[in-house]
């Protein structure tokens, strides 16, 4: 009867310890699966939990605080292009770090002369534009159920662009050969993105109408009875203004189509030099005009949700209104707030980004295994998105 080797024994189970140990170490033994998956749940619903709650955080400082947030802003650009010089003067880049001074103090110079005295202006609709939301919290439940409704219009659009190239992309001859059909495939592509652009710019039109028609009732019926506003001015976004929006929508659409086949046209010309400038200088113009149309469309959506004007008499009331000495405050105020709801939705980006690691990382234990780096990554991701998509649509409702 052989012995047994009682030494093979006892160097499998040291080599078994050695393995259970550095498992152990890692976070992935099978007795701490559970555990370390249901850390990391926890964490994701954390992250996504504190979307809604520093967007109402921030609703709050533009109502308590707006001059702060304001003045704030104004700091962080001037003061952008002196940290700029700072960083050249420190690497010895002497004429870089002068042209950032210079940079600096004329955009200082454009803020006291254009910026500083219509502070106030900007300060009181950020305040109102907060007490109103307060007052009528179901906004924020319409405009979630817009970001809802956006989101799945993406995502079914996409789909059906995608399934549309496969299925006319390529033919089968008689011979079981394929034929490529690339001029089919670019009418599809061409037909999708236009339904694209028209439908998520229809969305985000009556979700602005439905925000102005109640901002707009709350100004000229303060004091009366309060009434289900947002109801209201959802019903007449969808009804009797729906076709203004359809049509402000569809010039957005057709503009946003030109510069996206302006684009591919330069891409497609090669090296032709003449050619790609011209369409180069054509993009631009195109980029100017949308933007100023989008700029126009919004005030005039304001007019088409309070007052009930067509489209087109609302763009051209907007239009005098923007030349005279009140729409040149308008527009500077406009512009103020614009650039603290930018700042507010960078910085919330950043944060969630910061936020979603930290609490993914080091709520899984920490460590250097490429399992927790990985849910701390996945977290920082989450929350940037989804911070960023709760800030903009807040943010968004003034």
């Amino acid at each position: 009867m052989a012995s047994l080797d009682m030494t093979k024994f006892a160097e499998s189970d040291a080599s078994k310890t050695t393995d259970d140990a550095l498992l152990l170490a890692a976070g992935r033994g099978p007795q701490n699966d559970d555990v370390f998956w249901g850390t990391a749940s926890t964490a994701g619903a954390l992250t996504f939990i504190g979307g809604p709650l520093i967007a109402f955080f921030w609703l709050m400082v533009f109502k308590k605080a707006p001059g702060t947030l304001i003045w704030f802003c104004i700091a962080w650009v001037v003061g952008f292009w002196f940290v700029l010089a700072v960083i050249m003067l420190v690497l010895n880049v002497l004429i870089a770090a002068a042209i950032f001074v210079v940079i600096g103090l004329c955009v200082a110079a454009l803020v006291k002369v254009f910026i500083v005295p219509r502070i106030p202006m900007a300060k009181s609709f950020m305040q109102v534009s907060s007490l109103v939301v307060n007052r009528n919290m179901s906004l924020t439940c319409v405009s979630m159920c817009g970001m809802f409704i956006y989101a799945v219009a993406l995502i079914w659009i996409l789909a059906c662009t995608i399934f549309s190239v496969l299925h006319f992309g390529y033919e089968r001859k008689a011979d079981n050969s394929l034929q490529d059909n690339s001029h089919a495939v670019s009418a599809v592509v061409f037909f999708y993105q236009f339904w694209l652009l028209w439908t998520t710019s229809i969305l985000l039109a009556v979700l602005h109408c439905v925000c102005a028609g109640t901002f707009g009732a709350w100004y000229f019926d303060a004091e009366k009875p309060e009434v289900n506003t947002v109801k209201a001015s959802l019903g007449r976004a969808l009804g009797s203004s729906f076709g203004s929006i359809c049509f402000g929508a569809l010039v957005v659409a057709i503009l946003k189509l030109i510069k996206e086949q302006l684009r591919k046209a330069q891409e497609g010309a090669g090296n032709n030099l003449v050619a790609c400038c011209l369409l180069c200088i054509v993009r631009c113009i195109c980029s100017m005009v949308l933007d100023l149309v989008e700029f126009i469309n919004d005030l005039a959506y304001c007019q088409v949700a309070i007052f009930g004007k067509a489209y087109v008499p609302a763009v051209k009331d907007t239009i005098n209104l923007l030349f005279s000495c009140n729409g040149w405050n308008l527009m500077l105020a406009d512009c103020i707030i614009g650039n603290v709801v930018s700042f507010v939705v960078f910085m919330s980006l950043l944060l969630g980004a910061g936020v979603g690691f930290c609490l993914g990382y080091f709520m899984t234990h920490g460590g250097s295994s490429v399992g927790h780096i990985i849910v701390g990554v996945v977290c920082a991701v989450v929350g940037a998105l989804w911070w960023y998509v709760c800030i903009s649509f807040l943010t968004g409702l003034p």
